[in-house]
């Protein structure tokens, strides 16, 4: 933090050491606010249920900051929480197993990196910017439906305060968040949408594509009224051609995959062997197309077969999505339409992620409540990046965070020495959108305190 602070213009603005923006001055910062010892203190009195996800971690003060935080934002800049999203991700973490942290655990990492202990993120957003409304950090092994049901009550109060008028808010959820307890939760409180796994329901995805008779954004629907869990729901089927491509691509991409492997395997072997041998029987075994994949042995090569049968099995699910509204007034193109604007909350992660902007990842903390803490500045951040979007959108330039990113990077300072008595501070000359910049971020004026005389 210390060095990249060097290189900018903030030590001079802020009159501040850059060497100070390290992991020792974070700890003092942030342990007024929330206390490690307090927690350790705390778990030593009341060992941790095994259902608490949050690992009685103590954040109400995080809680407030953004709670004053969201709602002047959403009165300056005056946005409307008619819609919001949820979904969760994870961080995987470098943290040694002997590591005493309750927050990092081992569970299906969303990156693939299962091996490594990791941390979880549940938030909220706004549709329209992805500005996040809430978020909590869970651990890491607990499933997405267990932690929403554990987040449900916050999650709601959040909406309300923001929204005011929660029933007319819609709440966008993704499929793992189903649980019966959880539907039971949000009934009457506001109105919602999700997904269903099309493998969960054979007998949906068994419904010929004759039966679509509906066409919206490019895809063919059929909507039916159906109980789940207990309740009533407005179901949609959709299917999309481009998906069906897509998947069928990835299907066969990924057989060939395997084929390749299992043709190393074959070479590597020290004796041409006279039948299949039992490595690449296990390895066909152990691989997720051991339904879609015979192996035989035919002139000492390995001959590969699709199974037919299963292979068309498989074909039924492919374009195919299931969604739901607990409102059954609800039209098919409007369930369409709000479950689409799901990537808002994605993408928000993806800026979360990525090392070119709040670069969540790795993480230099080690224990929970600086893991907290951490997270929270993480967010704080985020909603920075999701401002300048908003404003910049707002001002007709229709530009990613990473291009309004690098714009501002373009921009120099630069020290013109004529003499041993003269020297004049200058920025680097401007485009016509990096003056567009300058104006709406109202950087005009430090400009002005670098450039003084």
């Amino acid at each position: 933090m210390g060095t990249w602070a060097a290189s900018t213009v903030l030590p001079e603005l802020l009159a501040l050491d850059p060497k100070k923006l390290n992991s020792k001055s974070f700890w003092y910062a942030t342990d007024d606010v929330i206390s490690q010892a307090e927690l350790k203190d705390k778990r030593k009195l009341k060992k941790n249920e095994d259902d608490d996800v949050f690992v009685q971690i103590n954040d109400r003060i995080l809680k407030d900051i953004e709670k004053g935080l969201v709602k002047n934002i959403m009165d300056k800049y005056d946005i409307d929480t008619e819609v919001v999203l949820y979904d969760t991700t994870n961080f995987f973490t470098f943290f040694s197993q002997t590591n005493e942290s309750e927050l990092a655990q081992a569970g299906h990492n969303k990156e693939g990196r299962n091996n490594l202990r990791q941390v979880g993120l549940s938030m909220c957003v706004e549709q329209k910017h992805g500005i996040p409304l809430y978020h909590r950090i869970y651990a890491g092994n607990s499933h997405d439906s267990h932690t929403f049901h554990q987040a449900i009550s916050e999650l709601l109060l959040a909406i309300k305060q923001h929204t005011k008028l929660s029933k007319d808010c819609i709440l966008i959820i993704d499929k793992g968040n189903n649980s019966k307890g959880n539907f039971d939760k949000l009934k009457g409180q506001l109105e919602f949408i999700g997904s269903l796994s099309v493998y969960d329901n054979v007998d949906l995805a068994d419904i010929p594509l004759e039966n679509y008779n509906g066409c919206f954004q490019s895809k063919k629907h059929h909507t039916i009224l159906r109980d789940i869990h207990g309740q009533e729901f407005n179901l949609v089927l959709t299917f999309d051609d481009k998906l069906y491509r897509k998947n069928e691509h990835s299907f066969f991409n990924s057989i060939e995959k395997f084929k390749e492997k299992a043709m190393l395997k074959w070479k590597e072997l020290k004796r041409p062997p006279k039948q299949v041998p039992k490595s690449i029987i296990t390895m066909l075994g152990q691989s997720r197309h051991r339904k879609y994949l015979e192996v035989k042995y035919s002139n000492g090569q390995p001959i590969f077969e699709l199974v037919e049968a299963e292979v068309q099995k498989k074909k039924k699910y492919w374009g195919k999505h299931i969604l739901f509204s607990n409102n059954i007034q609800n039209t098919p193109e409007k369930i369409i339409d709000l479950y689409g604007a799901k990537d808002k909350v994605e993408k928000s992660f993806g800026i979360l992620k990525s090392p070119d902007l709040v670069r969540w990842i790795p993480m230099r903390h080690w224990t929970d409540s600086k893991i907290r803490a951490f997270a929270f500045t993480c967010v704080i951040s985020l909603i920075l990046v999701r401002i300048m979007e908003l404003k910049a959108g707002r001002a007709d330039l229709k530009m990613s965070p990473n291009v309004i990113k690098q714009e501002l990077m373009d921009l120099q300072k630069v020290t013109m020495i004529y003499d041993e008595k003269t020297a004049i501070n200058k920025i680097t000359v401007k485009s016509t959108i990096q003056k567009k910049l300058c104006e709406l971020f109202n950087l005009e004026a430090i400009e002005h305190e670098l450039t003084i005389q």
